[in-house]
């Protein structure tokens, strides 16, 4: 499970790069996730992201080496909050596997 810190630390990040939501992140033994603690409108956004905050590139294969050259950057990268709590595919680093 990724730990309380970094989630914080990514939250954060969230807020700092302009991304809104009435989610809120939550943990239990398995892993996070969302939960809304108010009334949605039909039609309402639940999640807005800036384009200036997303990793995009033009095919799968480049953005896999993007995602990799961000990680490889570590806490130098703007995304590192978001990749530290990215799962893994080995489940290392207290992160869950994809595996």
């Amino acid at each position: 499970m990724v730990a309380v810190g970094k989630s914080s630390l990514f939250l954060g990040w969230t807020a700092s790069q302009g991304i809104e939501t009435p989610l809120d992140l939550a943990h239990r033994a398995d892993g996070r996730y969302m939960t809304c603690n108010e009334d949605l409108l039909i039609g309402a956004d639940i999640l807005r992201i800036p384009l200036s905050a997303c990793i995009t590139a033009d095919t799968l294969e480049a953005l896999a080496e993007r995602l990799a050259h961000e990680r490889d950057l570590g806490a130098k990268s703007k995304y590192a909050p978001y990749i530290d709590v990215l799962p893994t595919l080995d489940g290392d680093d207290e992160r869950p596997s994809l595996r």
